[in-house]
């Protein structure tokens, strides 16, 4: 498990994949260790094989929390929001916790059910007070918060949650989107201008910027147990 994490922070997702097949080979027992091999299996875009491995260890363990958080996680990344939020709130209901588990339900449920905007307030809420002051962790925190309060049409929290987004995240594409949504809404038009054009100059650098993505170093706070 600790060699495949290795792995992981060393861009080398191919190899943690083939070292966790092995594992799962030698100790088919071990929860953990299919579970970062779905974790692994959805990084590496191999989502048939994530979802297997998931169902596997669902049917084997069924009262256990990180699985359902890793499938509500894996279903929010494939654009599934209804799947993923009942994935999550299964999760909460058997004990589940971490800003990761908050986060992706605030997400899951915006696109689900946006009319239940309060409930992903909420759970974007949780999130942040339970989230360490981590940029990896509090850069999507801020930047989904700052989405939520655009959308109740509380500019000026938007906009300081955005810009704290940027702040520690400076090429994140969606914030910065949505920042110049809350300037115009605000009539601020030169910081709308001028957000728009970072938005602009960020998508012909990276065509792909604003394509979401799993992030398996957001499931490694929940396989500690």
């Amino acid at each position: 498990e600790e060699a495949a994490r290795f792995l992981v922070r060393r861009q080398r997702p191919a190899d943690a994949v083939r070292l966790l097949d092995q594992a799962s080979r030698a100790l088919p027992d071990n929860r953990k260790i299919l579970l970062l091999q779905a974790g692994l299996f959805a990084f590496a875009q191999r989502v048939g094989d994530a979802e297997r491995v998931l169902k596997q260890i669902e049917n084997h363990w069924p009262e256990w929390a990180d699985t359902y958080v890793t499938y509500g996680i894996l279903l929010e990344g494939q654009k599934r929001a209804e799947e993923a939020k009942a994935q999550l709130e299964t999760a909460l209901a058997l004990g589940a916790s971490g800003p990761q588990v908050h986060f992706y339900l605030a997400k899951s449920t915006l696109s689900a059910t946006p009319d239940r905007i309060d409930d992903a307030a909420r759970e974007i809420g949780q999130a942040m007070a339970m989230a360490p002051a981590d940029p990896s962790l509090q850069a999507p925190i801020q930047a989904l918060a700052g989405r939520i309060a655009y959308e109740k049409q509380d500019y000026d929290g938007a906009v300081q949650h955005l810009r704290e987004a940027i702040r520690l995240r400076p090429n994140n594409l969606q914030a910065r989107y949505t920042l110049a949504q809350a300037y115009r809404a605000l009539g601020q038009q030169d910081d709308a201008a001028r957000e728009a054009e970072q938005v602009q100059h960020l998508r012909e650098e990276n065509p792909k910027a604003d394509e979401d993505s799993f992030d398996l170093e957001l499931l490694f706070p929940v396989h500690q147990r």
